[in-house]
C-alpha cells in the first residue's frame, strides 16, 4: 500500500522516492530541494559572501561593480575591457 503525501506536496515539481519498509511496506517519500549557491555569471565559480536567506539588500549583495553577479576576477577583467 502506497501512503500518500500531504496534500501540499501533491505536486509534479518535487521529487519522489520509494522506499521499502522493514515491515515490508513500500512508502513514497518526498525528496528536499536543493538549495543552488550563487555562482559567477561568466565562469561559474561559487561567489563567497553572499546570503540569499537574509532578508535585507546588503546581505544579498557586494559594494562593487558587478557585486553579486561576478567572482572577483571575472570582475576584474570586465573592468578593464571597460575601460580599455
Amino acid at each position: 500500500m502506497i501512503s500518500l503525501p500531504r496534500r501540499s506536496q501533491r505536486t509534479t515539481k518535487r521529487r519522489k522516492v520509494f522506499r521499502k519498509l522493514p515491515g515490508g511496506n513500500t512508502v513514497r517519500r518526498i525528496v528536499p530541494k536543493t538549495k543552488v549557491k550563487p555562482s559567477c555569471a561568466v565562469c561559474g565559480a561559487q561567489l563567497h559572501g553572499i546570503k540569499k536567506a537574509t532578508t535585507f539588500k546588503s546581505g544579498k549583495t557586494i559594494n562593487r561593480p558587478y557585486g553579486g553577479n561576478y567572482c572577483s576576477k571575472c570582475m576584474r577583467e570586465a573592468i578593464i575591457k571597460k575601460s580599455a
